[in-house]
C-alpha cells in the first residue's frame, strides 16, 4: 500500500507540473495586453517557462519540504564542489560532441530539437540567461530530484527509484533528442543528490552544466560560421 501510494504521489506531482504549464501559458495570455506578451513575441516561449518553472517550485518545493523523513546535515567541501563542476563540464562537453555525431546519422530527428532551441536564441538573453542558469535548475531540482524522487524512493531501491525520476525527468522535455539526454542527466544528478544527501549539490552541477551548454553553443555561433566562411 505504501509503495502503490508513493508512485501515486509521484506521478500525480509530475502530471500537476504539466499542467502548471498550460496554466502559465493561460496566465500569459491573459495578460498579453498589459505585458504585450504575445504568442508572436519573441520572449513568448521563454516567459511562459520562466511562469511555468517558478510556480512548480513553489509546488514542489511544498512536497519536497513535507518529506520531511531525509537527513537535513550538509557540508560540501572545497574538492567536492570542484568534483561537481568538473564532471558537470565534462559531461556537458560528451554530450555535445554525441549529439553532433548523431545530428550527422539522423538529421531528421534533430529538427524539433532545434525549433525548441531556436526559443533560447531569439528570446531576451537576459530571460535565457536568468531561467537556463537559475530558475530552470532549481525548479527541476525541486520537481524531480526533490518531490518526485523523494516519494519514489519510499516505494522502490534507490537505483529503481532514480531511474524511474530521470525517465519522468527526459519526458517532461518532450522532444526524444533532448529527452534522452535529459534522462542521463537526470540519471546523474539523481546520483549526487542522494550521495550529498541535499538538492543544493545537484542544483549546482545542474547549474554549471547549463552554463557550459550556453558557453558551447555562444562558441559555436559566434565562431564556426566565421569558420565555414
Amino acid at each position: 500500500k505504501i509503495q502503490v501510494r508513493q508512485t501515486i504521489g509521484a506521478l500525480g506531482i509530475f502530471l500537476s507540473v504539466l499542467i502548471l504549464q498550460i496554466f502559465a501559458a493561460v496566465i500569459t495570455l491573459a495578460l498579453s495586453k498589459v505585458t504585450g506578451i504575445t504568442p508572436n513575441s519573441p520572449n513568448y516561449v521563454m516567459f511562459v517557462s520562466m511562469l511555468s518553472a517558478f510556480m512548480a517550485a513553489v509546488w514542489s518545493g511544498y512536497w519536497y519540504w513535507r518529506s520531511d523523513w531525509r537527513k537535513r546535515d550538509f557540508s560540501l567541501q572545497l574538492r567536492q564542489l570542484i568534483a561537481l563542476i568538473s564532471v558537470a563540464v565534462g559531461g556537458c562537453v560528451f554530450i555535445s560532441i554525441t549529439l553532433t555525431i548523431w545530428q550527422t546519422i539522423f538529421p531528421g530527428e534533430f529538427q524539433q530539437y532545434s525549433n525548441v532551441m531556436s526559443n533560447f536564441s531569439t528570446s531576451s538573453p537576459w530571460l535565457t540567461y536568468c531561467y537556463v542558469l537559475l530558475i530552470g535548475p532549481i525548479s527541476e531540482e525541486l520537481i524531480f530530484r526533490g518531490a518526485i524522487l523523494d516519494r519514489l524512493y519510499l516505494a522502490f531501491p534507490f537505483w529503481a527509484a532514480n531511474l524511474l525520476q530521470a525517465l519522468l525527468f527526459g519526458i517532461y522535455h518532450m522532444n526524444l533528442v533532448q529527452g534522452i539526454y535529459a534522462a542521463l542527466l537526470g540519471f546523474a544528478l539523481g546520483f549526487v543528490a542522494h550521495r550529498y544527501n541535499t538538492l543544493a549539490a545537484s542544483m549546482l552541477m545542474h547549474m554549471f552544466y547549463n552554463l557550459m551548454g550556453t558557453l558551447i553553443v555562444d562558441l559555436e555561433s559566434r565562431f564556426l560560421p566565421a569558420i565555414v566562411m
